[in-house]
């Protein structure tokens, strides 16, 4: 009763178990859940309990262990270089918080004393029985049993201690509810595991023979703890149990000593598959802490008095002090304590944290933002919680956010009380914070006046110490709203060159400028033949020439119309990138094949038209130039024109910002002036006057200042601009380098997220392997076991040939984690084509038979041999094949796949659709796919894993567009780098 009343939930009740370990002297304290079993052990390697702690402490309510301290533990803590811990608790009934987690419990634990080490003490624990109304307590038994020399309960053990809790059942039982009883023997049915063997499974905190330490193995658990953790949490909110364990210690202040006990909590959600609920990237890390925008840093003294440093924006911390002015010389109920917490800015654009970390971190704050309060390193709940907000911090933002600047959602960091504190901040029974006294109300009210000030010293617009927060902050304003205009401008230039592809592809993809270039030549033909029959030769040379300009424009404008001007300015992605060099590619083979043959038509049309014509060919010529010099001063007159506009709307806006500068200043003068005018100063003190005057000044500077930079900036903007050519006869304008350096850093974004993902995919593969060849090993061993009975046994040898195919199958497909073992050989070895294409053949066998592909290997290939590493060609080798199956297995048969050699080069041939040209350097490209849902990356690390074994892979260009083929060769010994 007491336990259920005085532990708010689960939660609460392992953060009061960890509390324990630490007491303990733990140095990791770690809590498993077992779904399938419904089984929870918390655990931890502490120095344990011995019989007597057991019998005299832990089954004892109530009891004074926590004031009356044990020594014999600090001496042991001694003796292993451990520091003094002062407990976390003092009411002694924080071991009642293990009912409220599940029915019943089995104990086991170790203990270590300056007499050595203890047996091992197993007691077993139903709950339920003490729900039995008016039994005296006496009469229920709590089996207890001890094992030397390192030995762990088994299921037997087990069994046993259930038995006489069952025995005791049946002596006290008589008189209640058959309901009741039956619902207690369900929960000691439920109570079946091997502590012995599940040891296995811990990597920490195991009792091994010459460990100590402190287990809980709880089944079934309360269903309360499955539903916890299969809450889906708000976008804003994070679950109650990580809520409550997160942050069990002070982990997120750089440059802090290690915690002396470390957390961790494990859903298993299967054998094999388990996930961290309370990991160290789960909460602020101290990288986090250093990148965020603002610290605060410092201690209260026994005067409530702050004296600290602060830092805005990352600049020298400087020293600040903000007084309680009700301290009035007398020492606060509360007494002193320390705080160190970090505040990140509200918007992106004002922070100078990138953009995507920004995000990460803004989305952690508000899940758990807050200022979290520590005592002897150990969290004191609920504070830290996003919806304890006991600084009253919202409400005031609700009232002005300008003016009281701090929000609980964006602030992160500790307050930390002395030992001696727990004397005056009590806390209450159920963690549920402190109790509303007189020490925790000078407590709040001190941290409230703190934050109020701070935000008046430096973060109000008319803040004292708030210039450079200012400064910084529209600074980092302006720059953002540059860069967003940019992208935005960015945008539309990338959206129009989209459509200016996709509407010129489609052009040039339909017949329409064909038939306009045959349509001019046509009409050419009509004109000269029109021309012929003038009888009088000057008119039929003017006809002729006009005949050849009409041509000619039409055929020129049809290319115009197609081509694509070179894009500057602005980043163009790979993939568009890509795609508008398919597009140049697809323009030059139009104008090779129309355009300039097409001209070249009418200029021997016209030749032949104009044979024996006199002064034919210089009035031919003439007109030609002409007809070019008009269309280039037209060109270019338009420009000028174009660009004289701009100069002259330039000049306006120019003008005006610069007096519309100078006019504020002037206009801003003006009331100083008229204030001044007004106030009296012969009723001023000397001190008055002063600061009167100083302010005026700091005014008048800080006026003149930003309208001086104002101006500045248009200059700098002015000076910026290059009118002088290089050596090329161009113009490197300040567009052109913008625009370089944005699509370098839009190739290294790229590049960044890839090699994340790799990274994590590389972790991933690297734990699942580790995994699965214990695994192995184990199916492997049993299976050999089961061979032996197999061989005399008929009817059980069909079923191991049928199990062991399927295992040798399994272990094909488990080889293709190779990759990540080159560490293990560091020499190369002889690499045989055999080799290669039976292992290819025996992994695909599966896929080649369901999509009736055949793979075949020539004679060469098979005796082909070479020197490298297995981890690094074999994988080139599966993705090749894997990639020609999956092109395959839509075309009509005959599906073939094909292993060659000639030399030194290997040769991978398909008959499958084959490769666009467009897309023939592309395919090596990180990111590039053709496959739906596709990652682009099979080809692309290929390459470059050979590339560093001085080997290559190469597209073999094909005369017939059918099939595909692959060369891996070694890269020529004169090719540079």
């Amino acid at each position: 009763m007491l336990g259920r009343q005085q532990i708010a939930g689960i939660p609460t009740a392992i953060s009061e178990v960890f509390k324990n370990a630490h007491d303990a002297y733990a140095t990791r304290v770690e809590a498993d859940f077992y779904r399938p079993e419904r089984l929870l052990v918390l655990r931890d390697d502490g120095l344990g309990m011995t019989p007597k702690d057991i019998s005299e402490k832990w089954l004892v309510l109530g009891t004074d262990s926590k004031l009356t301290r044990d020594t014999s533990l600090d001496s042991v803590a001694n003796d292993l270089g451990l520091a003094r811990r002062v407990p976390t608790g003092e009411k002694g009934i924080g071991r009642l918080a293990i009912a409220a987690i599940g029915p019943q419990v089995l104990l086991v634990t170790r203990a270590k004393r300056t007499d050595g080490i203890y047996p091992t003490i197993a007691s077993f624990v139903n709950w339920s029985l003490f729900t039995l109304p008016g039994l005296p307590l006496d009469e229920i038994e709590v089996p207890v049993l001890e094992f030397n020399d390192g030995v762990l309960p088994d299921t037997d053990d087990l069994l046993l201690l259930v038995e006489i809790v069952r025995d005791n059942l049946r002596q006290i039982g008589a008189g209640f509810g058959s309901q009741l009883i039956d619902e207690i023997n369900q929960q000691l049915d439920d109570a079946s595991f091997n502590v012995s063997r599940l040891q296995d499974r811990f990597q920490s905190a195991r009792l091994e023979p010459d460990t100590v330490g402190t287990h809980f193995y709880i089944q079934p658990t309360d269903p309360m703890l499955a539903i916890a953790l299969d809450a889906k949490p708000e976008q804003r909110r994070i679950g109650d149990l990580q809520k409550t364990l997160m942050g069990f210690t002070n982990t997120m202040i750089p440059d802090r000593a290690e915690p002396v006990i470390t957390t961790s909590f494990r859903d298993h959600l299967s054998n094999d598959l388990s996930e961290s609920i309370i990991g160290t990237q789960e909460f602020f890390t101290p990288s986090e802490f250093k990148d965020a925008d603002h610290h605060i840093r410092g201690e209260f003294d026994d005067y409530g008095q702050f004296v600290g440093t602060v830092s805005v924006y990352g600049i020298e911390p400087e020293e600040h002090v903000i007084p309680w002015p009700e301290a009035k010389g007398h020492p606060t109920a509360c007494g002193p304590f320390s705080i160190d917490f970090a505040y990140l800015q509200g918007a992106s654009r004002e922070s100078r944290m990138p953009h995507d970390q920004w995000s990460q971190l803004a989305a952690k704050l508000d899940r758990m933002g807050g200022l979290y309060i520590y005592r002897n390193g150990i969290r004191v709940l609920p504070y830290g919680n996003t919806d304890f907000d006991f600084l009253g911090v919202e409400v005031r933002r609700n009232l002005g956010a300008a003016y009281y600047f701090f929000s609980y959602r964006r602030m992160f960091g500790a307050i930390e009380l002395p030992v001696e504190s727990a004397s005056r901040l009590v806390e209450k029974a159920g963690r549920e914070g402190f109790r509303d006294n007189s020490a925790y109300r000078t407590f709040r009210a001190i941290l409230e006046n703190f934050l109020i000030q701070l935000a008046a010293d430096y973060f109000r617009t008319e803040a004292a110490r708030g210039a450079q927060y200012q400064q910084t902050k529209s600074e980092l304003d302006r720059q953002a709203k540059l860069r967003a205009k940019h992208a935005e401008r960015a945008r539309e230039r990338r959206a129009n060159l989209r459509s200016l592809l996709e509407e010129r592809g489609a052009a040039i993809a339909s017949h329409e400028p064909r038939r306009q270039v045959d349509a001019a030549l046509d009409a050419l033909s009509r004109r000269l033949r029109a021309a012929h029959r003038l009888a009088d030769e000057d008119d039929r040379l003017r006809a002729i020439i006009r005949a050849e300009s009409q041509a000619t424009s039409v055929v020129v404008a049809v290319g115009d119309a197609l081509r694509i001007p070179a894009q500057r300015g602005f980043a163009i992605p790979k993939a568009l990138r890509r795609d508008l060099n398919a597009y140049q590619e697809e323009y030059a083979g139009f104008d090779a094949e129309y355009v300039q043959p097409s001209l070249e038509t009418i200029r021997e049309d016209i030749a032949e038209a104009t044979e024996g014509l006199n002064l034919a060919r210089r009035q031919r010529f003439d007109a030609a130039v002409s007809e070019a010099q008009h269309l280039a001063r037209h060109e270019l007159g338009t420009s000028r024109r174009y660009t004289e506009m701009q100069l002259r709307d330039t000049t306006k806006k120019v003008t005006e910002a610069v007096q519309n500068a100078i006019m504020g200043l002037e206009s801003h003068l003006n009331e100083i002036a008229s204030r001044i005018q007004q106030t009296n100063v012969d009723d001023m003190s000397d001190s008055n006057l002063v600061d009167l005057r100083l302010g005026i000044e700091s005014d008048i500077r800080d006026t003149a200042s930003k309208r001086k930079y104002l101006v500045d900036a248009i200059t700098n903007q002015l000076s910026a601009i290059s009118v002088e050519l290089d050596a090329d006869g161009e113009i490197a304008t300040a567009s052109d380098t913008i625009g370089a350096m944005e699509e370098e850093l839009l190739e290294l974004q790229e590049r960044a997220d890839f090699d994340l993902q790799l990274t994590q995919l590389g972790m991933a593969v690297e734990i699942i392997d580790h995994e699965f060849q214990a695994v192995i090993r184990s199916i492997r061993k049993n299976l050999q076991r089961f061979h032996a009975w197999a061989d005399v046994n008929d009817q059980l040898a069909e079923m191991y040939e049928g199990m062991s195919a399927g295992f040798d199958h399994l272990d094909n497909y488990l080889a293709l984690f190779t990759p990540f073992h080159n560490r293990q050989r560091k020499t190369e070895i002889e690499i045989r084509g055999s080799d290669l294409s039976k292992f290819l053949e025996d992994l695909f066998d599966d896929r080649l038979g369901r999509h009736d592909v055949s793979l075949t290997a020539t004679r060469a290939f098979q005796r082909h041999r070479f020197m490298g590493h297995p981890s690094t060609f074999y994988p080139v080798f599966v993705n090749l094949i894997d990639n020609a199956i999956y092109w395959l297995r839509d075309q009509q048969p005959p599906r073939e796949i094909r292993l060659d050699a000639q030399g030194d080069t290997m040769l991978i041939s398909d008959n499958g659709p084959g490769i666009l040209r467009q897309d023939s350097e592309a395919i090596f490209e990180m990111g590039f796919t053709r496959k739906p849902a596709g990652r682009g990356l099979g080809l692309y690390i290929s390459k470059d894993v050979l590339n560093k074994t001085y080997y290559e892979l190469l597209l073999v260009d094909k005369v017939e567009e059918v099939g595909t083929t692959f060369a891996v060769q070694p890269i020529p010994a004169d090719v540079d780098g």
